[in-house]
């Protein structure tokens, strides 16, 4: 770890691929969460019970989505 530390330091420019990489991953986070709060919760709920279903399979799933 120490050598890995001591050539990112010799490297210049180094704070602006940090800047770079942590507006992409924030960006990304942000994205994420718009899609998450902005999705209706009906097509939530058929997912969050399908755990608890031991009979269902991906046919009667989709046959379910549809109706």
């Amino acid at each position: 770890m120490r050598l890995a530390m001591q050539y990112l330091s010799d490297i210049q420019r180094i704070g602006l691929t940090q800047s770079i990489s942590f507006v992409f991953f924030f960006g990304f986070f942000l994205f994420v969460l718009y899609y998450v709060f902005t999705t209706k919760k009906s097509y939530y709920e058929p997912i969050s019970e399908m755990p608890l279903d031991d009979e269902t399979d991906i046919k009667s799933y989709s046959d379910n989505k549809t109706e």
